[in-house]
């Protein structure tokens, strides 16, 4: 699936999903490990998301994904 499928799978069809689905689709992706924890990932949802926002929509989780891919190389 594409990632902006993904996107909406886990926001159920919504434009911006909160921390804590961001969380849960980095745990089900994988994406936390030993180099990206879970801290990790609440930082990189802080630094993406809209200063007084409690969400994130699709364009900041992309710039999420390319920290996240960043981070692995």
């Amino acid at each position: 699936s594409t990632l902006k499928e993904l996107f909406g799978q886990f926001a159920h069809g919504s434009s911006e999903m909160d921390g804590k689905v961001f969380a849960k689709l980095c745990k089900d992706c994988k994406v936390i490990s030993k180099e990206c924890s879970a801290t990790y990932v609440d930082l990189v949802f802080a630094q993406v998301k809209d200063k007084a926002a409690r969400k994130i929509n699709y364009t900041q989780f992309n710039r999420a994904v390319d920290i996240f891919a960043g981070k692995r190389k």
